[in-house]
């Protein structure tokens, strides 16, 4: 693949400090769209605060098949790496969501409104403290250098002091204007008896309002509607 050998980015944005020293518990979220070409370099950042292998936190492409990851760091600078294999960036925009929560020892990554990946968490390890600045759209390198740099648009970037929950990640991602998209859950070959209940698990998700309705193929007939 090639990379971009220049590009666009923000550094340098004071007054953003989200430490926790150690034996307390450090809570935050950071959110994105981001809109990426499939062919990056690895460690290419989104958002981050920090200098190279000494960040705070980082939302960025890592992990299996250089998808999207969400990144923090202990007081005592051991990284926590969050990443689930998305097969993205695609060049389609995607809502990205970091949150730590080490009061109830959680760390998880979103993206467009899913929970993808979770990792466990002590509750008492803090958060890194580091002077360098937050930047968007590229992490400051080990040559000292913006060169990490993400190849694609960011927008509507987004910090915070606390956990985001998941209804509220899904409810940002959803005010975004989201067209409906229907998941099923395959079942195994089952049986169910004459006038008994059979449970097929299913997930509608888009911005409201949003409903479903079931059909009999058999008979035609509709079923009922689920909002």
């Amino acid at each position: 693949p090639s990379y971009p050998t220049t590009a666009n980015y923000a550094a340098n944005i004071p007054g953003i400090n989200l430490a926790a020293p150690t034996n307390t518990s450090g809570a935050f979220s950071i959110e994105a769209w981001a809109k990426g070409d499939a062919a990056q370099s690895y460690n290419a950042g989104i958002v981050a605060k920090g200098a190279w292998s000494a960040e705070q936190f980082t939302l960025d492409i890592g992990g299996t098949s250089y998808s999207y990851r969400f990144t923090m760091r202990n007081s005592g600078t051991t990284p926590l790496y969050v990443s689930a294999n998305t097969n993205l960036p695609d060049g389609n925009w995607h809502h990205l969501v970091g949150v730590l929560d080490q009061a109830h020892s959680n760390a998880c990554l979103y993206v467009d409104g899913v929970k993808v990946a979770s990792l466990a968490c002590s509750p008492s390890n803090g958060v890194l403290s580091t002077a360098v600045p937050v930047s968007i759209g590229a992490r400051l390198g080990s040559s000292g250098n913006y060169d990490q740099q993400f190849f694609g648009n960011i927008n509507d970037v987004a910090i915070y002091n606390y956990a985001l929950s998941t209804s509220q990640v899904t409810n940002h991602y959803l005010a975004a204007g989201i067209a409906p998209r229907f998941t099923l859950q395959p079942l195994a070959t089952t049986n169910v008896n004459e006038g008994t209940t059979l449970s097929v698990p299913a997930q509608a998700i888009g911005s409201l309002p949003l409903s479903y309705q079931w059909y009999d193929i058999t008979s035609g007939s509709p079923g009922t509607a689920v909002p």
